[in-house]
């Protein structure tokens, strides 16, 4: 496959959505290649001893991010290696990148046209009950504040109708609502 050139994207430690971002230095078409999620292939097993070691550190108020892709339940990519720009992408529940498995290879497509200096996003597709452990920061309009994946947030909406307002995710709301000011429009 070809991917646009390493320095059409640009890694910034300034995302709005949460830490670090990828950004477009360039147009970007719908449906163009724009890398590959790269790094150390792992099974299921590995995968959940390396997400335990997370939690604890998280446990522990150490920052921790999630790079692990999972493939299938035999394959797994732990993509923290620094060479992997892609595990910058963060997630938006209106993304306008897809992610698809081609040949055991995972790609970033762009679901969209997407402006040179616009953030690169894409749906991490959570199982419903995996994702109300991963609060969504994205902002967008549609968000319910937690990480689960669209065909997947009927069932947010049905919990959260059952569950008293404490145990909402309040830390997304204030910038759901400042972006939504400050940008007029959701990305």
């Amino acid at each position: 496959m070809q991917t646009l050139p390493s320095q059409a994207l640009e890694a910034r430690e300034e995302s709005s959505i949460h830490g670090s971002g990828v950004y477009a230095r360039q147009a970007i078409a719908d449906g163009d290649f724009i890398t590959e999620y790269t790094g150390e292939i792992i099974d299921l097993p590995e995968a959940i001893k390396r997400e335990k070691a997370r939690q604890e550190r998280k446990a522990r108020g150490e920052e921790c991010c999630d790079y692990l892709y999972l493939v299938d339940d035999d394959m797994i990519i732990d993509g923290r290696d620094s060479g992997n720009v892609a595990r910058l992408i963060n997630h938006s529940c209106e993304a306008n990148c897809r992610s698809d498995v081609l040949d055991d290879r995972v790609w970033i497509i762009a679901a969209q046209d997407i402006a040179a200096g616009e953030e690169l996003t894409f749906d991490y597709s959570y199982t419903f009950r995996d994702g109300l452990g991963h609060p969504c920061r994205c902002g967008a309009a549609s968000c319910l504040g937690y990480i689960v994946a669209k065909h997947q947030r009927w069932r947010v909406r049905r919990w959260l109708k059952q569950q008293p307002e404490f145990a909402r995710p309040t830390q997304a709301l204030p910038q759901r609502r400042r972006r939504a000011k400050i940008a007029g429009k959701e990305s």
